[in-house]
């Protein structure tokens, strides 16, 4: 009889089991997505306040660049998204394009940017970030809605380095006054003279041109270079790329986003009264002494590519 009790307690012990470990199975999917998204999360919150303490300076206090003041890039950037495959809206970004956007944003970051003020931030390269710092800040920059995690940490921040000041516009304006490179001090800041990375602005134009929202349903097209726009460009071109977006992708880091100047000179047409001649050579052969490179060995620019950059510095106003 008690064996016949210790059985059937056995049996039932056994059935508990199997129940409980049946409700982990099932629940083991979303303790693996709740733990995806904590990590995810604290990473965003940790690019951001490397982005605060770094980056504000040159990229703008919400990395949106010329818009906001700041002379260097815009990196508040949808066509640096990365759309994974728990997207409701649009298709998973390819693995393989994920990997070069990634690569570049991590490359660009540790090396810098050579004829620019980007510095060489990784530890191995002389700088202060570590490759995992490094990472997270690409984490803050390729997940959609981390900018709004970055806007609460930048909120943090001015509560701690104003906290007299109660009106939040009156202390961001004064962040942004204690924070952004003057104009006037870009031409002194160091110039990089050296890139470890492989990227120029030619190369890099691809990446700053994309667009990552893909509707659901739709077959997403593998390879950053035509994710946005499947035909020709419209309208003048260099090297195949939108005049205006070569421009941005290349000569903005040192000529400005708004073409206002910054390392090299304002390139607006009120500014460039020179014969054509004069400003398609500078162009093409570059100024010795000067950050500014011969773009037409550089990369290759044929005299049409350069006819084009002319022609929209010279009648295209910002």
């Amino acid at each position: 009889m008690n064996t016949s009790k210790q059985v059937n307690a056995m049996i039932g012990l056994l059935g508990l089991l199997v129940l409980v470990l049946a409700a982990y199975a099932i629940n083991e999917g979303n303790r693996m997505e709740a733990a995806r998204e904590e990590i995810l999360e604290r990473d965003i919150v940790r690019g951001s306040k490397m982005f605060v303490n770094n980056c504000r300076s040159c990229h703008g206090m919400t990395g949106k660049g010329s818009e906001e003041g700041a002379f260097a890039p815009v990196l508040h950037n949808d066509s640096f998204l990365i759309i994974d495959e728990h997207n409701q809206d649009f298709e998973a970004t390819p693995a393989g394009d994920a990997a070069k956007i990634r690569t570049f944003l991590r490359t660009t970051i540790a090396c810098g940017r050579t004829g620019s003020p980007m510095p060489t931030w990784a530890e191995r390269y002389g700088g202060p970030l570590s490759d995992t710092k490094i990472d997270q800040l690409v984490t803050l920059l390729t997940t959609p809605g981390a900018w709004e995690i970055y806007n609460e940490i930048s909120d943090e921040h001015l509560e701690e380095v104003y906290p007299d000041i109660h009106d939040h516009a009156e202390a961001f304006q004064k962040d942004t006054e204690a924070t952004l490179v003057k104009l006037a001090d870009v031409p002194t800041l160091t110039v990089t003279e050296a890139n470890c990375g492989q990227y120029t602005g030619t190369t890099a134009a691809e990446f700053r041109v994309r667009d990552p929202f893909v509707p659901k349903g739709s077959a997403p097209v593998e390879g950053v270079a035509t994710s946005k726009g499947k035909g020709p460009v419209s309208g003048p071109a260099v090297k195949g790329i939108a005049v205006a977006d070569f421009f941005r992708a290349n000569c903005a880091v040192c000529h400005g986003q708004n073409r206002q100047g910054g390392v090299g000179p304002a390139l607006t047409p009120a500014r460039l009264t020179q014969a054509d001649e004069f400003y398609a050579n500078t162009i093409a052969n570059g100024r010795p002494g000067t950050a500014m490179p011969a773009w037409k060995t550089t990369a290759s620019l044929s005299d049409e590519d350069v006819q084009n950059l002319v022609t929209y510095i010279k009648t295209v106003n910002p």
